[in-house]
């Protein structure tokens, strides 16, 4: 709410949500809708996992797009970087992606649509979409345009763009109709003004790369990462189920006909509808339409976005234009006429439809006016009923949505850690000694604060998937292998275990994984070892945050005992050397000791494992990962925006395939679960 009062503050200063603004904002409000930018969108991205507030959501989406018009740095501003998320196309890619949230229930939808995003269609979008192409030789949108035909693309943009400071589309209409560029922009144009499966599908491969490959972009890396989930999901919900056919789609464009403007089906709109569909399947008896219109039912329960409006109608064109192209015998033209004459039944099902209530509203009518121009059909369907002033509308008029049924994603946790699957020392200074695993009250008055571990799936086995103890002769031969192979290993399946309990968007696979660690003196809870350092969930209980990033690393050492924590203790006289000797047995220390580059000053972090007596620690795989081979990637990419992964790397789909990979004999031998 203050990064929106912020924005607030300065919208009435300049008026940058309006056609027409007062004034630009200078430089220092710029970076201050930067960091509006940044809250907004975190939060976004947290409504993403648990949608509390939606009203408030779309507020951030709305401001977050228009604050992103504003963010984008010029080449010759000191902080510029292709890197940073703030390079023009970036912050036009995040802005769509924010978009992508958004349902035509809100107000400004329409206002947001033609005004912040189509506009993107005649420049940004088109033309950096055509650089990706190009600079990768390869057209991975939609598979069509060659390279060749892509350069002369963007040589007509950038040349038409210098003599007029546009991108001049109707003179190539007029005189070059066949110019590739006509049939690129218009369905770049398309995608973004009817947005379907096939937009957010194209968003997600146009956001795919860093920059650090062809083409790329320089969205930071956790937009990336999140946006690309995000879209994956959203493209999935768009999609109708894989048996549906035109039959059903159709009575879904009824049932949202008539649902979505006043927000009920009456006896009359029931009636009318069984009937109309009926005709279009004269042989359907009672019993399969009521079968049909439950899952037509169920599927508006999961969604009934605008989006899934958009991909109906456009699977009901694309359904007759595939029945008629399979006709060899007709003509072009002859194909378009029973094309045009099958949408107009279906217009004309849909404006009786309007009557069953008794009266066609001004918001029926403008439904029927704006999928003629959908479709393209030219047919006056209303003799005098309304005036003839609408012309074809193209967008869909504002309705009433159907409030919001999905249930609410309630994350408890767990009051303490499954029992008896680690040792859980007491240690000196929190309360107690441990001497030959009995407990000695202490004198110490210093808490641990052991955060709760969050309630998963309940078809997870916490003991098998994830809280597993190794043996030191299991953890002997992990560490032996990577030592011998300087592999990178991966274990793909903790984030999905994780995934209930965790915003863990973004996040790749880990490399290691450890139920319960001490960091420092402060804090016990699980840790996670990714290729961006150590993460836990210290802030929220919810929400991974990184404890040490990896860039930060200078050495790292692994001992038995407190591996130096305590040392300025014992000079200090508050313990005894003799003290700390009693945990030897009991705990293992990773210390790493970095660098903090802004300042300089010397870092020191602390991970203590408290395994008990007779155990070895896994922090020994922690180490030995560091050792050889991260390590000298973080080195070696420090100043890219993504890692350049090392060759090698072993991937797993359980803590039983990865030891079977430790103890082959052979170090060639794969995980079962290779990718590129």
């Amino acid at each position: 709410m203050e990064a929106i009062n912020k924005f607030i503050k300065i919208d009435k200063e300049t008026k940058i949500t309006e056609n027409n603004i007062i004034r630009e904002p200078n430089s220092k409000e710029r970076e201050e809708l930067w960091e509006i930018t940044q809250e907004l969108v975190n939060f976004i991205y947290k409504q993403d996992l648990n949608l509390t507030d939606k009203d408030l959501r779309d507020k951030a989406c709305h401001y977050a797009i228009v604050s992103l018009h504003w963010n984008d740095l010029m080449m010759w501003d000191d902080n510029f970087s292709y890197s940073n998320g703030r390079f023009r196309r970036d912050t036009i890619a995040l802005a769509i992606c924010l978009f992508s949230r958004l349902d035509n229930s809100y107000n400004d939808y329409f206002k947001i649509l033609d005004g912040w995003i189509l506009p993107h269609a005649n420049w940004s979008v088109t033309l950096w979409s055509l650089k990706s192409i190009s600079d990768s030789n390869h057209d991975n949108f939609f598979r069509e345009y060659q390279k060749e035909d892509v350069d002369k693309c963007i040589k007509y943009m950038s040349d038409s763009f210098r003599e007029n400071r546009y991108v001049d589309y109707s003179y190539l209409i007029k005189n070059d109709e066949d110019h590739p560029l006509i049939s690129y922009w218009w369905r770049i144009r398309t995608l973004l003004k009817f947005p379907k499966k096939e937009t957010w599908e194209f968003l997600r491969r146009y956001i795919w790369n860093s920059i650090d490959v062809p083409g790329g972009l320089g969205l930071l890396s956790r937009d990336r990462d999140i946006n690309k989930d995000f879209l994956k999901i959203k493209s999935e919900l768009i999609e109708f189920p894989k048996n549906w056919n035109f039959n059903e789609k159709l009575l879904f464009l009824f049932v949202f006909f008539c649902f979505k403007i006043d927000d009920e089906l009456d006896e009359g709109e029931k009636e009318k509808m069984k009937k109309y569909w009926k005709e279009w399947n004269p042989d359907a008896d009672d019993e399969q339409y009521n079968k049909t219109f439950e899952a037509v039912n169920s599927e508006m329960e999961k969604n009934s976005s605008i989006e899934k409006l958009y991909q109906c109608v456009h699977d009901i064109k694309a359904f007759f234009i595939n029945k008629f192209n399979k006709d060899n015998t007709a003509s072009d033209l002859e194909k378009q006429d029973k094309l045009n004459t099958q949408l107009v039944l279906i217009l004309t099902d849909l404006k009786w439809l309007s009557y069953a209530d008794g009266f066609c509203q001004d918001n029926e009518f403008q439904f029927i006016e704006a999928l003629k121009g959908i479709w393209g059909v030219q047919e006056k369907l209303f003799d005098g009923a309304f005036p003839e002033n609408s012309g074809i509308r193209v967008n869909f008029p504002e309705f009433q949505k159907k409030s919001n049924s999905s249930k609410l994603k309630n994350i408890s946790q767990i009051d303490q850690y499954p029992k008896d699957l680690y040792f859980q020392t007491k240690l000196d200074h929190w309360n107690c000694l441990v001497k030959d695993d009995q407990v000695i009250q202490g004198s110490g008055n210093n808490h641990l604060k052991v955060i709760p571990f969050p309630n998963l799936s309940e078809s997870v086995n916490i003991e098998k998937d994830l809280f597993r103890r190794f043996s030191i002769d299991e953890i002997d031969l992990i560490v032996n292998k990577i030592n011998s192979t300087k592999s990178c290993i991966y274990l793909t399946w903790i984030n999905e275990i994780l995934k209930p309990g965790f915003d863990n968007r973004g996040f790749k696979s880990p490399f290691w994984f450890m139920p319960f660690v001490c960091y420092g003196f402060d804090v016990g809870s699980f840790l996670i070892f990714e290729q961006n350092g150590i993460f836990t969930n210290y802030k929220d209980n919810n929400e991974l945050t990184c404890v040490l990033h990896v860039d930060l690393w200078d050495s790292v050492s692994v001992e038995k005992g407190w591996n130096g924590l305590l040392d300025d203790w014992v000079k200090e006289g508050h313990r005894d050397q003799s003290d700390l000797q009693l945990d030897i047995e009991n705990i293992t220390s990773l210390k790493i000791e970095g660098t903090n580059s802004e300042t300089g000053k010397k870092i020191v972090v602390n991970f203590i494992d408290t395994h008990g007596p007779g155990k070895k620690s896994t922090l020994h795989i922690v180490k030995a990962i560091w050792d050889n081979v991260w390590k000298e990637t973080v080195a070696e990419n420090k100043d890219s925006s993504v890692y350049i992964l090392p060759r090698g790397n072993e991937y797993f789909n359980s803590w039983n395939e990865l030891l079977v990979w430790a103890s082959s004999k052979n170090d060639n031998t794969k995980g079962n679960n290779e990718t590129p």
